[in-house]
């Protein structure tokens, strides 16, 4: 009998020590962000977003993402709420610098049956699919389903998306301010203004009271699209 409890009390320290929970502790367990992110309820489970201001490439934009945050990367766009949120942080971002028009780098990547400056004969490559996230965690293609004018482009190179944004009372830029476009990867300013790079989407998984954020397993980054960018 003794000798089964000690088995028992040793199976029992074995389990917290890797982390197993036990009971239902951790049911009804409130998710949490970290502190000024955007709580979001995602079909992947609860997601934490926030703009950041930078002038940057894309690749830059999401070394400092994972270095601000732990477990973040550049983030997707889910709904419409997301949406709103991101492009009023943007032109929040805009008024700070005192100017008009700019975007703001989102993780998402073309794919690789799509590569740029060529014409591809896959029936995934049209204007909702061509572009997909790599946070591994954004779902729905929403975003991509409102392209800016004369979006997406498929020069060499435009392979990643941002989110525009405006501050114009009309015109142009005005009509594409929350709206998508992509540019090249590796480029800071864009061929107009409105595509230069003011910032950045993160975004990480909300963590149980107690826990820590992420959970995307760290590691070399994998970039799903065409290839990863050089840096």
């Amino acid at each position: 009998m003794i000798r089964q409890l000690l088995i028992l009390a040793l199976c029992f320290v074995a389990l917290q020590a890797m982390g197993v929970p036990m009971g239902n502790g951790d049911c009804g367990a409130e998710f949490k962000c970290p502190p000024n992110f955007h709580k979001s309820n995602r079909v992947n489970g609860v997601w934490c977003i926030k703009v950041y201001p930078g002038n940057m490439t894309w690749w830059e934009a999401e070394r400092e993402c994972r270095c601000t945050i732990k477990g973040g990367h550049l983030s997707g766009i889910e709904s419409n709420s997301e949406k709103r949120y991101v492009e009023e942080q943007t032109l929040s971002i805009l008024d700070d610098k005192n100017i008009k028009n700019g975007a703001v780098w989102l993780g998402a990547y073309r794919r690789k049956e799509c590569p740029s400056g060529k014409v591809s004969s896959d029936s995934i490559c049209h204007d909702e699919k061509t572009f997909q996230f790599t946070d591994q965690h954004t779902c729905k293609t929403l975003i991509f389903q409102d392209w800016a004018a004369n979006q997406p482009t498929n020069n060499a190179g435009d392979d990643c998306a941002v989110l525009l944004a405006s501050t114009e009372a009309s015109g142009s830029n005005s009509e594409a301010s929350g709206k998508a476009a992509v540019k090249n990867c590796l480029h800071v300013q864009g061929t107009t203004p409105i595509l230069s790079s003011v910032g950045f989407v993160c975004g990480v998984k909300a963590a149980q009271e107690g826990g820590n954020y992420g959970g995307y397993g760290g590691g070399d980054f994998m970039v799903i699209g065409a290839a990863k960018p050089k840096h």
